[in-house]
């Protein structure tokens, strides 16, 4: 699939679930998880790995990543009224729509805290919160601020500024895409 061993993938699998609530909202958050290639977490990954980081002490932030990610499938499946993904219901044809908006919002939410979990990789404050601004200026991240107004304005109440730039390695803070 990509060039990352298998440890490296299981601990990107189990770094996701673990940000995952209990039920019963697990499983509707874990469904848009089913599947899917990680891709942009594998990037991420490698990205690190490449400009001499640790892959490992990157996994909170491609776990943010794929979150981030996923966030922005459940809800354009809602703007885009598109009944499957993956060859299955998408997550609002399942729960309605109420529900999948819920579930697309947490899926943002867990996308911050999966960075905030940096820290306890011995990842500097300051890298943590300079990857945060840049996930919230990833196009998923912006999108989701354009989109609703109603986060446009909670934004603004808690004084949230979104920034330029790339995604960058934990360890080293060098952009990794």
């Amino acid at each position: 699939m990509f060039p990352l061993e298998k440890t490296l993938l299981k601990a990107l699998e189990e770094e996701i679930y673990a940000l995952l609530p209990s039920l019963p909202l697990r499983r509707m958050l874990s469904y848009p998880l089913e599947g899917g290639k990680r891709l942009r977490p594998a990037l991420c990954l490698l990205a690190c790995r490449g400009v001499g980081g640790d892959p490992y002490q990157a996994l909170p932030a491609a776990a943010g990543v794929e979150l981030i990610h996923n966030f922005s499938l459940v809800h354009d499946d809602i703007q885009d009224a598109s009944p499957l993904r993956r060859h299955r219901p998408t997550v609002w044809k399942r729960w309605g729509v109420a529900q999948a908006i819920n579930a697309g919002d947490a899926l943002f939410a867990l996308s911050r805290l999966a960075l905030l979990r940096l820290e306890g990789r011995r990842v500097p404050a300051g890298q943590v919160l300079l990857a945060a601004r840049l996930l919230d200026e990833a196009p998923a991240g912006r999108r989701y601020l354009s989109v609703r107004p109603w986060a446009q304005a909670r934004a603004k109440r808690h004084r949230f500024r979104p920034f330029e730039g790339a995604f960058t390695c934990p360890k080293t803070g060098f952009p990794s895409a």
